[in-house]
Parts: structure tokens; C-alpha cells; sequence
């Protein structure tokens, strides 16, 4: 049975896909530590809560693991602080949609982002949590790395954070690279306190996670026949298989343009997860909920679960959105006519003439939304970007309905 792809890999395969592939997150590349902006939320002085002196047991501890201005910020650091981090963004989520937002892991910025929402029915409900952390260890450790995780410019509700802290090897992880280091007790007491208070399946990132990582129905159509037997390493896989790829990457490719318009400049494996990250890296952080919206979307229709599981093979061939081969592809007229003549009578057939049904609702869709658009501006007086806007989903979807 096919699984949607790994959330629990979003740090490690996806993004070693991506390496290879020439695109690489920046949470996977070594984000450089911020130098604080005009817009940035600085980190709140060790004392800014009451009750702060009371982690002073992980404090001198975490001192040097704490990250100097200007330093990168390496993958397994952010493992080592991912626990500390989901624990405070489930905490708050059920007040703010913090993955769609920029909150730092601190108490004064929270604080902040609740009043700044009009949530104060929360304020006292946060408080209330903030002090129950206060009343063990492990809750206190998760106080100090996130203290720690903001000086390296961690937020919450970051994906990466909450599928790392799901990751079943992530004490193994952290302890093969800082065995012996003295912040290491604290990051394992943050794990193990993570682990007893896991991520409810009533918040957002909560659910959506649960609901990638879960075997996919007996919907999905089936793909095995879609590779072939075997395979020159020379030669790599056939130009038909890319043929039969191409309608469900672009149309994948055409849904997240309507939340990272540049997609295709960008280059973004053709997985939930990675682009979500890549959303949220790129400060889109409105736009996940919106993607996400998106993608149930896809699950909720027969050609659009085609177009999930062939971009799921797509992703494995080495194809991510934004290929060039792929639009090439799309671009002719007799494509459909080819797949269907290199895969006639295997079993992968339906779903990927599915895929080419989905990719022309979706070029509609587009050329639809151009239109709005342009008569919401008052038709081609509205502005010359509205209308070349327009006259390229119209052409688009001229060639998709000859597809």
C-alpha cells in the first residue's frame, strides 16, 4: 500500500532530495542567525518572567550552546531544539494559528501576539500553561532551549519543528552528535517532556501531520506499473516515464503559485511537507493554512489523489516543481495521446489520464481567477499587468484543452 510521503523525513530525505536536485531549504542549508531588524522581535532579557530564575538549573548549562551573531545555524543544532519549540507551539496554538504567523518561543512575545490578536480571553489560559511548565524540570528545560532556539531565530509553528520532534530516532539523533556536550541534558529533558505531552490531534499542524503519515486509502490509484523494469544507469529512467509525471507536477506546480507565486523559479519538492517548509523559510507563513486548505483538496477528489501519488513517484524520480522538462511537456498538444500509448493496459494508466484531467481544471481555474481579476479592475482598463495576466492563463488554457 503506497504512503503519502514521510513527514518524519521532512528534515532528512526530503531535503537530501533536494540537495540533489540543486534546491535546498534553507533550514537544510544553514540559515545564517539574524542580526536583530526593525521588524524582528528581540529576545526578552533573562529575567522578563518572574518565574524565568527558576531554569537557572539548565541556564549555565545551555550558555554554550547558545549561537554567536552572524553564526549558521546547522540542522542538527535545530533538532537538538525542536522538542523545546512544538512543546510552546501547542501550547499557544489553540489561540493563534502560529504557523501562519511569526511568533518567537518566549514568553514576552507570545504575550505580545495574543494582546496584538485581541486574544486577552487567552492571556490567562497561556499564563496559566507557562506556569504549569514552571512546576518540573523537563518543563523548565523547555523554557531554557527555547530561550536558546530564539537566539538562533526559531519560531513556532515551524513544520520542520513539530515532524522532527515526532521522529522516533530524535534522542538517538541528538545524542550521537552532542554526547558529552553540557547542554545535552537539557535538550533530552525537553524531548522527554515532549514525548509525554506529544502534539494533540486537534491542533492544525497536529491533525495535518497525523493525517500525511497515515497509510493512504484504498482510493489511491495504483502506481507500480508506472516504473519501468529495469533501468540503465547510464541512461536514467525513459523519456516516457517524465511524459507521464508531467501533467500531475504541473499541476501541483499551478496550486502552490497561487501562495508562492515564483514557484517555478524557487523549485520545491512535490511534497506537502516540503512546501509548507519552504512557505514558512520564505516569511509566506499566511499562506500555509491556505496551501494546506489546497492539498486537503486534492484528498478530497478522485483526480486529485491521482495527482498526489504520481507526484509522490515524481519526487522519487528526482522531478520537482518548477521542472523544465515537465512544462515543455505539458505544452504539447499530443502528450496525453503518448502516455497513453506507452502505458496502454497497465494498471497506472486511469490514474495518470486522471492527472491530465486535474492539470486542465486546474490551467481553468487560473485562467478563471485572471479574469476575476481583470474585471474587478474594470476589465482591460483595470491596468496592463491584470490583462497580460489574463491573456497568459488564456493561452494556457488553450493549450491544456487541446491536451
Amino acid at each position: 500500500m503506497l504512503r503519502l510521503p514521510s513527514i518524519i523525513t521532512v528534515f532528512l530525505t526530503p531535503c537530501m532530495r533536494m540537495a540533489a536536485a540543486g534546491v535546498v531549504p534553507s533550514h537544510a542549508s544553514g540559515a545564517v542567525v539574524p542580526t536583530p531588524t526593525a521588524d524582528s522581535t528581540p529576545a526578552p532579557a533573562p529575567a522578563a518572567h518572574k518565574k524565568d530564575a527558576y531554569t537557572k538549573e539548565w541556564t549555565a548549562s545551555l550558555e554554550t550552546m547558545m549561537p554567536a551573531t552572524g553564526a549558521r545555524i546547522s540542522f542538527t543544532w535545530k533538532r537538538a531544539v525542536a522538542a523545546a519549540v512544538t512543546v510552546l507551539s501547542n501550547i499557544v496554538e489553540p489561540y493563534a494559528d502560529v504557523a501562519a504567523m511569526r511568533v518567537p518561543p518566549t514568553y514576552d512575545g507570545i504575550m505580545r501576539k495574543l494582546r496584538e490578536l485581541g486574544r486577552d480571553d487567552a492571556v490567562p489560559k497561556f499564563r496559566a500553561a507557562w506556569e504549569d511548565l514552571h512546576t518540573t524540570a523537563d518543563g523548565r528545560a523547555v523554557i531554557a532551549v527555547c530561550r536558546v532556539a530564539v537566539a538562533g531565530g526559531v519560531l513556532l509553528g515551524r513544520y520542520y519543528a513539530l515532524s522532527t520532534a515526532e521522529d522516533d530516532r530524535l534522542v538517538y539523533n541528538v545524542k550521537s552528535v552532542y554526547e558529552g556536550k553540557p547542554f545535552l541534558p537539557a535538550c533530552l529533558a525537553a524531548i522527554r517532556y515532549y514525548r509525554t505531552h506529544p502534539a494533540p490531534p486537534t491542533t492544525v499542524l497536529g491533525a495535518w501531520l497525523r493525517k500525511l503519515t497515515e497509510r493512504a486509502d484504498p482510493a489511491m490509484p495504483p502506481l507500480k506499473s508506472l516504473w519501468p523494469r529495469y533501468v540503465d544507469e547510464e541512461k536514467g529512467l525513459p523519456v516516457t516515464w517524465y511524459w507521464a509525471v508531467a501533467p500531475a507536477i504541473k499541476a501541483l506546480e499551478r496550486i502552490v503559485a497561487r501562495c508562492m507565486p515564483d514557484v517555478a523559479r524557487v523549485g520545491v519538492l512535490a511534497s506537502p511537507d516540503a512546501i509548507v517548509t519552504t512557505l514558512q523559510n520564505r516569511r509566506l507563513d499566511a499562506q500555509v493554512p491556505v496551501f494546506m486548505a489546497a492539498w486537503q483538496g486534492l484528498l478530497a477528489d478522485a483526480d486529485g489523489r491521482a495527482v498526489v501519488v504520481v507526484c509522490h513517484d515524481a519526487m522519487k524520480g528526482g522531478v520537482a516543481l518548477g521542472d523544465y522538462f515537465s512544462e515543455k511537456a505539458v505544452a504539447d498538444p499530443g502528450l496525453e495521446d503518448k502516455v497513453v500509448a506507452a502505458y496502454k493496459g497497465k494498471k497506472c494508466l486511469p490514474a495518470l489520464r486522471a492527472t491530465f484531467r486535474r492539470y486542465r481544471a486546474e490551467v481553468a481555474k487560473d485562467a478563471a481567477l485572471a479574469a476575476a481579476a481583470a474585471a474587478a479592475a474594470g476589465g482591460a482598463g483595470g491596468g496592463s499587468a491584470v490583462a497580460a495576466t489574463s491573456a497568459t492563463a488564456t493561452a494556457a488554457a488553450g493549450t491544456a484543452a487541446a491536451v
